[in-house]
């Protein structure tokens, strides 16, 4: 197990959002977070990196207790993050975006701009190109990889697929299905079910800021009554 959050409560203000929240992802696993919108992903994938600190609970990455760090130590201890809005520089290139989340990590495995554009190979084509300029898509596999510049152990996603087209999602899955292929342990919030049944192990379903379901995909599909229940708008 890399990553153990135990018993989360998380509030903005006086407005609670997770009550008890508990989730575990073991190395080289996809898990994903399942719900509509506003039953705490988001804030769950928030409480777990510091950017809004949990008042209750435990955060554990490989071993060590991490509630409550600043981002920035939560990066350099190995867990990447892509928020929903990406959050790129608009005004720097592909390249440029990329270059500024390079760690000095070295050796074969150390992920640089190269083997992020093995990676993501339309954005060696678009190397010059502000990111200001990129379609929806792109600018999301240039999330990911600036994600990757950091040399992660885990990854967290948020919403990648949100606002894009099928075809583009389809692409984005494959691009995340060879991430995990070459051990790269990934934890996502994500709306869209076919794309979160088609890369994860487990899954996780929140409501109203609870767990309501935690198992595998084939627990998940044997239980009719979750996608009504929890998953229907």
């Amino acid at each position: 197990m890399i990553l153990e959050a135990r018993d989360l409560y998380t509030a903005y203000g006086l407005s609670q959002v997770l009550f008890g929240v508990a989730v575990t992802v073991d190395v080289g696993q996809a898990v994903c977070l399942l719900g509509r919108n506003g039953v705490g992903k988001t804030t769950t994938l928030r409480s777990l990196i510091g950017l809004t600190p949990p008042r209750a609970g435990h955060v554990v990455f490989d071993g060590m207790d991490i509630t409550g760090w600043a981002p920035y130590r939560v990066a350099r201890q190995g867990i990447a993050f892509v928020p929903q809005e990406r959050r790129l520089f608009g005004d720097l290139s592909v390249r440029e975006n990329l270059e500024v989340a390079r760690r000095g990590t070295r050796g074969a495995s150390a992920w640089g701009v190269e083997r992020v554009y093995e990676t993501f190979p339309i954005l060696e084509q678009l190397d010059a190109r502000r990111a200001g300029y990129l379609s929806g898509g792109e600018q999301q596999m240039l999330a990911i990889g600036r994600a990757l510049m950091g040399n992660p152990r885990l990854l967290i996603l948020d919403e990648p697929s949100e606002g894009l087209a099928p075809l583009v999602v389809d692409a984005l899955c494959e691009h995340i299905r060879a991430l995990k292929a070459d051990g790269m342990t990934i934890l996502m919030a994500e709306q869209n079910l076919t794309l979160a049944l088609a890369l994860s192990e487990r899954v996780y379903i929140l409501d109203k800021g609870h767990v309501r379901f935690a198992g595998t995909v084939a627990e998940f599909e044997a239980d009719t009554t979750l996608r009504d229940e929890y998953l229907a708008v």
